[in-house]
């Protein structure tokens, strides 16, 4: 398994160099690259809420997969800001491209991720998926990542794991179809899926290898944060609203409203999804091990610093 190349990274999508930021009605226009999920509820509600347009701005959202695909098009000049991964950003810094961690997103700090697989097969660790499939949304990521150091860590070999890549909101047919063993998916797609008998919830790989791990990040580039500071203070100003809205009812009617409005799973499911404040801090120490962790599974060939990586505010 390699890592992308500077050139692969650039090439991705076929994306082209385009202006950063462009007036529209009035509105500054900030290119997002976001991944429907529960955790990103902040965000949504932000939008929904006209937050971003109080702060002047006008959101563009492209949705994608994952942080595979959110720095290629942030390298390629497609988005300002990507809704990224810490694996996907390190792997970047390593190769020396251009990126900026502005405000953190998502956490392992709950069941609203898990390893799923059929009821039937009883699979209960690693060793038991050696010769099996396992679902991960993209390669070299975070899901793939801790997927296999759980592998390895519950006695079995993760090189005898096949990993397909399938999509979050696919995983749970993908299974039943008995087109892969196991998945390792995110909420609101995981509770859906493990909502039918037939499927169940195996492990909590991030809780099991790195329980405070910080999954998902929201990224730039430097020579974007550079040029638009302001935007990027704009930005992170909307976002803070969006998280205030966002504690303030964590287990209402209306926040599961909002997530399966873009996510498309039924509100009586979202009601029921577990769900923690959002989180306010880059935790550095966090994203520390996990570069270990990287390192320990031959994703990273040397420490980086990590620090330097990480936004401040002038």
């Amino acid at each position: 398994m390699t890592t992308m190349t500077r050139r692969q990274f650039q090439l991705a999508l076929g994306l082209s160099l385009a202006a950063p930021a462009v007036r529209a009605q009035g509105l500054r226009k900030l290119r997002v690259n976001i991944i429907p999920l529960a955790d990103l509820a902040p965000f949504y509600a932000a939008m929904k809420n006209g937050y971003f347009t109080e702060e002047g701005l006008d959101i563009e959202t492209t949705p994608s997969t994952g942080g595979a695909v959110g720095i290629p098009g942030l390298i390629g000049g497609a988005f300002d800001i990507a809704y990224s991964n810490i694996v996907s950003n390190l792997l970047a810094a390593e190769q020396n491209l251009d990126i900026s961690i502005i405000a953190p997103a998502t956490s392992g700090y709950s069941l609203a991720s898990g390893l799923m697989a059929r009821t039937a097969d009883r699979i209960r660790t690693g060793k038991d998926l050696e010769g099996k499939s396992l679902a991960t949304n993209t390669r070299n990521n975070n899901i793939w990542l801790f997927a296999r150091a759980w592998a390895r860590l519950t006695g079995g070999d993760p090189n005898k794991i096949t990993i397909r890549e399938v999509p979050f909101p696919q995983m749970g047919d993908a299974l039943k179809r008995g087109q892969i063993d196991a998945a390792f998916n995110i909420d609101p797609f995981l509770s859906a899926a493990t909502a039918d008998p037939a499927i169940e919830l195996v492990a909590n790989p991030y809780g099991e290898v790195q329980p405070k791990v910080q999954i998902g990040q929201y990224t730039s580039t430097r020579a974007f944060v550079a040029k638009n500071p302001d935007l990027v203070k704009a930005f992170l100003r909307g976002l803070n609203k969006g998280n205030a809205w966002y504690d303030a009812r964590l287990q209402s009617p209306e926040l599961a409203d909002l997530i399966s409005g873009y996510t498309r799973v039924a509100p009586e499911t979202t009601i029921k999804l577990k769900k923690g404040p959002a989180y306010q801090n880059i935790e550095i120490d966090e994203m520390r091990k996990t570069m270990v962790l990287m390192r320990e599974q031959g994703m990273l060939k040397s420490d980086l610093d990590v620090g330097k990586l990480v936004y401040q505010a002038a």
